[in-house]
């Protein structure tokens, strides 16, 4: 990776859309059979300002943050505390200096919550490609000229080299493409492993790339790796404020807003059902909950709120699911509407699940504005094609503050009640967040 196109990366992560069988690799020792010494022990301390990053990273996350404590020889610096935002993951950016100086000379160190699956499908990682959070690990290919710019990447998984562990801690070794196509990890090694309840990544870019299964800068990963699972006790999460349905922000919408939900069987007049599933999302997720100002009118059920790592996991954020008859797309289907709130790189597999098949049924999207606020309309194919709680749905999505938002409806004829919903709860947000 050259500079050129390592600062490019740099500034489009935000962009970039972040096994079966195998064996235990066997590790190295300091010292080799031939007396040589081995890569672990060309590793030297990381400067202070590393651990300073990672000091200031955990006041706001949710996970515990591993930090790299042994680095490849070389004037280390921190280019960027984080490539990601949100509470739920963290990615450190580290380069030597001057840029691309010493064989090491680029390195990423970070941690997502919820495990890595381990998973892998025809020597590539992760099986599905659709991967939550992926820290940058799934590249993807460059669009060509004269593609819409709403077109969907294609995915590109890296290469695994093989199964690993880290410390103790089952991992894999990965190769990432090339960059562009590698995004920002673009040509490094990776490793990647499950600690405790979350999973973490260090890789590191080399001015020689590897052309044999084992190399001694495969090994430097996986000892740098193992230096920063080790790194003491792990950087303890931020505190979160206390459980309470205080979180919970609910206000009377515009009276435009009002009558233009009227027609549409929208109402201000939240049913308890709503509030108490608010109350419920804010309690365990212990962040602030925006309820909708406007749902649909009648009996509203629901059918449950849950954790989008898992039923339980609410650290990334919730999804809070409702049937009201009012807006029954059809006569034969339910009223199925969804709200989402969170970290925007876990919502985003909502919208494209694991065994989502472009080749089955195509995704619609376009540009829209909600209040004074940028959007996208997603109108997703039916259940059958797409398995998700979005199948069959109009979703409108939104960012606010590093945090996503998400609204659906089943049913593509009530794409203008998804919209007027979404643009209730847009208006709810702070001003701040209006663009």
């Amino acid at each position: 990776m050259f500079a050129n196109r390592c600062h490019f990366a740099l500034a489009a992560v935000a962009v970039v859309v972040a096994g079966c069988g195998g064996h235990t690799a066997s590790r190295q020792t300091a010292t080799g059979t031939n007396g040589q010494r081995s890569p672990s022990a060309t590793l030297h301390p990381a400067p202070a300002s590393v651990a300073t990053a990672c000091r200031v990273l955990a006041r706001s996350l949710a996970l515990g943050v591993l930090c790299p404590t042994r680095l490849p020889k070389g004037r280390w610096a921190v280019s960027h505390r984080t490539l990601r935002t949100g509470r739920c993951a963290y990615l450190l950016d580290l380069n030597t200096r001057p840029f691309g100086q010493n064989i090491a000379f680029h390195e990423l160190a970070g941690g997502r919550c919820g495990q890595w699956p381990l998973a892998t499908r025809s020597g590539r990682w992760p099986a599905h490609s659709a991967l939550a959070d992926d820290l940058g690990l799934i590249g993807a290919k460059a669009l060509r000229a004269g593609q819409p710019s709403v077109t969907i990447p294609t995915p590109v998984r890296p290469r695994v080299l093989r199964r690993i562990e880290i410390a103790g801690h089952h991992g894999l070794l990965l190769q990432e493409a090339g960059y562009p196509s590698g995004g920002v990890h673009g040509g490094h090694i990776a490793a990647i492993w499950n600690q405790g309840a979350d999973g973490y990544v260090l890789s590191l870019h080399f001015t020689e790339q590897p052309h044999a299964p084992i190399t001694s800068w495969q090994q430097i990963v996986i000892d740098a790796a193992e230096a920063m699972s080790r790194s003491t006790t792990p950087i303890a999460p931020a505190a979160r404020p206390p459980q309470s349905a205080g979180n919970v922000i609910e206000r009377t919408p515009a009276q435009a807003l009002r009558r233009r939900g009227a027609p549409l069987n929208l109402t201000s007049a939240l049913p308890r059902s709503v509030k108490g599933a608010c109350a419920t999302a804010a309690a365990k997720s212990q962040a602030v909950v925006y309820c909708p100002p406007l749902v649909p009118t009648g009996p509203t059920l629901v059918d449950g709120v849950d954790g989008i790592l898992s039923s339980r996991d609410f650290r990334a954020g919730f999804v809070a699911n409702f049937t009201s008859h009012s807006v029954q797309p059809s006569r034969s289907a339910p009223g199925h509407w969804t709200l989402a709130e969170g970290e925007p790189e876990t919502l985003r597999a909502l919208l494209y699940p694991p065994s989502y098949n472009v080749r089955d049924g195509s995704i619609t999207q376009r540009q829209i504005r909600i209040d004074r606020t940028s959007a996208t309309l997603w109108l997703m194919p039916a259940f059958r094609v797409l398995h998700s709680i979005y199948g069959g749905h109009a979703v409108v999505t939104w960012r606010c503050a590093g945090r996503e938002y998400q609204v659906s409806m089943h049913g593509h004829n009530n794409a203008q009640r998804t919209v007027l919903i979404a643009t209730s709860l847009a208006d709810e947000l702070p001003v701040t967040c209006r663009r």
